[in-house]
């Protein structure tokens, strides 16, 4: 069973990248996926401080370190908006928060739909 189709430009998710956490065991799998998921709302709300702060070279150090986790597992939509955030030259304090609920709500549907994905292993469910 494949997630379901995304009405995102790009994509949510990269399915072939996440097949490479076949090769590591569904056990890794979950673990991993268990520190992203305590980790990211962190690194979501890190990005609105710096926000709040008005500081872009922050803001852009703070997405920065979020891209490559996701990439990991995938995540194209959220990485792609952070690579937007992340070159931002000035920040707008009052974007903060719409920036953080855009973040998490993303993540909120990329967590879904990787479990729909992880749901469709064979390997995972054997």
């Amino acid at each position: 069973m494949s997630p379901s189709p995304s009405p995102h430009d790009p994509p949510l998710l990269d399915l072939r990248q996440l097949r490479s956490f076949v090769v590591l065991g569904h056990e890794n799998f979950l673990e991993l996926l268990e520190d992203m998921k305590g980790d990211m709302p962190k690194s979501f709300a890190a990005v609105r401080e710096a926000m709040l702060t008005g500081d872009a070279e922050e803001t852009s150090a703070v997405a920065h370190s979020s891209r490559g986790i996701l990439s990991y597992f995938g995540c194209v939509a959220l990485n792609q908006r952070l690579a937007v955030i992340e070159a931002l030259k000035t920040v707008d304090p009052s974007q903060a928060e719409i920036v953080f609920n855009e973040l998490t709500a993303l993540w909120a549907e990329s967590v879904v739909a990787i479990k729909e994905w992880e749901s469709g292993v064979p390997e995972f469910n054997s």
